[in-house]
């Protein structure tokens, strides 16, 4: 889930755009629907250094915003990730995480670009 719209070019600096979107589900409470709100600015250029090289990126903030609605009622959460874009790439050469978002899924991590070659 999430990440539905994450690119919508052209890209500038302060650019901002919003998507949203339901999903259900059944867990403990018995059938849930889940409510999502994403929002994603571009903050500026960055120099970023990867394992790949160094790479001129332009840095992308994602905000997530869910609420959850069972039969005992709602609850919600967010998170914020970074997400570095090059265009010399055309995809993201790093992302980082929300800390606390991660805290609840050992298999979400931090990634960044390890190697990139142009072709010819």
């Amino acid at each position: 889930m999430g990440l539905s719209k994450v690119l919508d070019f052209p890209l500038s600096i302060g650019k901002q755009w919003e998507t949203a979107y339901s999903a259900t589900g059944a867990g403990a409470a018995g059938r849930s629907s889940y409510d999502f709100s994403e929002t994603y600015k571009i903050s500026g250029w960055e120099d970023i250094v990867v394992q790949a090289g160094k790479f001129k990126a332009l840095r992308l903030e994602y905000k997530r915003v869910t609420t959850r609605s069972t039969g005992w009622g709602s609850i919600g959460g967010d998170m914020i990730n970074q997400y570095w874009y090059s265009p010399d790439v055309k995809y993201f050469v790093k992302c980082q995480y929300d800390k606390d978002w991660m805290k609840g899924d050992k298999e979400i991590f931090n990634w960044e670009l390890v190697s990139f070659q142009l072709k010819k």
